[in-house]
C-alpha cells in the first residue's frame, strides 16, 4: 500500500512540474470553477492584469473580459489572423509589450467535466502578421503604379507608332508633290503619267493605313511583338503567343492594338498573370482569340471606351469582334486577308 501510494505522488508531481514548466499560463479548475491547478505564469500574468492570482476560474475570465473593456487595446488583432479557435478569446499586450492570448473551454473526462484555461504568447506571431500586412499594402500600391506604368507605356507606344506613321505619310506625300511640281512645269523633267498616278495612289493607300507598307512588316512585327512581352513582364503579367503574328500592314496595327487593350484590361480589372494570345488563318480571315486568367467579372459588364473603339476599328475593315465573361475574358475577332496566301 505504501508503495503505491508513493508512486501516485510520483505521479501527481510530475504533472505538477510539467505543468509549472510550461513555458505559457494553465490552469484547470472544477466546472462551477473552483482551481484544481494553476501554474506560475498564468498566476503571474493574472496578477499582472487584475492585482491578484486566481481562485475561481470562472470569476477570473469575467475579470479578464472586464479589463479587457476598461483598457483598450493599443495593437491591431487583425494581425493575428484569428481561426475559429480562438474568435472568444481575449488579447492582451502587456508591459514588457508581448502580447497573451487567454483562451478557455471545458473538456470531459468520463463522466466528469473540468474548465481549462491557457494562456499563449502570441507576439511573433502578431509581428509576422503586421509584417504580412504592410507588404501586402505595399505589393497594393505596386501594384496601382503598374497600372499606370501600363497605362503610360501604352499611350507611349501609341504615339511612337502615330509618329512614324506620319513620317512615312509625310515622306511619300513629298515625294508625290516634288513628282508632280517637275511633271507640270518643268518639260525636261516630266515623269510618266501613269506612273505619276501610281505614285500618288500609293501615298493615299500609304494614308489609309497608317504607312506601313513600305516598312519592313516582318521587323515591325517582332519589334511590337517584343515591346509588348517587355511591357507586360514590367506589370508581373507573361504574354504567350501561339501562331504567327499577322503581316499585314492594317491588320497588324488591329492586332497589336487589341492585345494592348486587352492586357491593360486583364492586369487592371482581373488581376491577370498570364495572357495567351492564339492566331490562326484559312484563305480568308485572321482569326485571333486572347485570353486572360484573371478573375472573372463579377456582375453585367459592357464594353467600354477601348474595346467599343477597338470594335468599331475592326468591324470598320469589314471584321468582327466577339468578347466572352465567363469562366475568364477571352477576345475574339476576324480580320480579312488580302495577302492572297
Amino acid at each position: 500500500m505504501f508503495f503505491w501510494t508513493s508512486k501516485r505522488k510520483r505521479y501527481l508531481q510530475t504533472i505538477r512540474d510539467a505543468v509549472e514548466t510550461y513555458p505559457g499560463g494553465l490552469l484547470f479548475a472544477h466546472e462551477d470553477g473552483r482551481a484544481i491547478l494553476v501554474n506560475r505564469r498564468m498566476n503571474e500574468l493574472f496578477n499582472e492584469l487584475v492585482g491578484h492570482t486566481i481562485m475561481n476560474a470562472r470569476i477570473a475570465w469575467q475579470e479578464l473580459e472586464k479589463a479587457r473593456r476598461d483598457y483598450p487595446m493599443s495593437f491591431n488583432i487583425d494581425y493575428l489572423r484569428i481561426g475559429e479557435q480562438y474568435k472568444e478569446a481575449i488579447y492582451f499586450e502587456m508591459d514588457d509589450k508581448h502580447i497573451w492570448r487567454f483562451s478557455w473551454k471545458v473538456i470531459n473526462i468520463e463522466k466528469d467535466s473540468f474548465l481549462q484555461g491557457v494562456a499563449d504568447d502570441v507576439t511573433e506571431q502578431y509581428r509576422l502578421g503586421e509584417k504580412l500586412y504592410q507588404n501586402t499594402l505595399r505589393t497594393r500600391e505596386l501594384h496601382v503604379r503598374q497600372k499606370k506604368l501600363l497605362k503610360e507605356i501604352t499611350k507611349v507606344n501609341l504615339d511612337k507608332e502615330l509618329l512614324q506613321a506620319k513620317m512615312r505619310v509625310h515622306d511619300k506625300f513629298g515625294g508625290c508633290v516634288l513628282a508632280t511640281k517637275q511633271a507640270l512645269f518643268e518639260e525636261e523633267s516630266r515623269a510618266d503619267i501613269e506612273e505619276l498616278f501610281e505614285a500618288w495612289e500609293g501615298a493615299i493607300r500609304s494614308l489609309s493605313a497608317s504607312g506601313s507598307e513600305n516598312s519592313d512588316n516582318s521587323k515591325l512585327s517582332s519589334e511590337q511583338r517584343q515591346e509588348l512581352i517587355q511591357s507586360a513582364e514590367l506589370i508581373g503579367c507573361k504574354l504567350v503567343f501561339e501562331g504567327g503574328d499577322p503581316v499585314e500592314p492594317r491588320t497588324m496595327q488591329i492586332y497589336y492594338a487589341a492585345i494592348r487593350e486587352a492586357l491593360t484590361n486583364a492586369v487592371r480589372h482581373a488581376d491577370a498573370d498570364v495572357l495567351k494570345v492564339r492566331v490562326t488563318r484559312d484563305k480568308l480571315w485572321y482569326k485571333v482569340t486572347i485570353a486572360s486568367n484573371g478573375n472573372p467579372p463579377q456582375g453585367e459588364i459592357t464594353l467600354g471606351g477601348g474595346l467599343s473603339n477597338l470594335k468599331k476599328r475592326i468591324e470598320g475593315e469589314g471584321g468582327f469582334m466577339d468578347v466572352e465573361y465567363a469562366p475568364q475574358v477571352v477576345i475574339s475577332f476576324k480580320l480579312k486577308r488580302t495577302d492572297n496566301v
